[in-house]
């Protein structure tokens, strides 16, 4: 609820209030958005990698008992 208003929330009335909301909620987006790019990237280096061996041990003629 840190960015949006719903029935029975409390909400800023002045203008000093609403701009700390602003300012909070903009940080959360931030936040969360540094989060999800840092999943992604993880994920990205990790199928990478696994691909790299997959493809490597296809090269050498390996199989999975070797």
């Amino acid at each position: 609820t840190a960015t949006t208003v719903g029935y029975g929330d409390i909400r800023p009335g002045r203008k000093r209030s609403r701009a700390l909301a602003v300012v909070i909620a903009f940080f959360g987006l931030m936040v969360t958005g540094i989060i999800v790019a840092i999943a992604v990237f993880a994920a990205t280096e990790a199928f990478s990698a696994q691909v790299d061996v997959s493809m490597l041990k296809s090269e050498l003629g390996l199989t999975n008992g070797q």
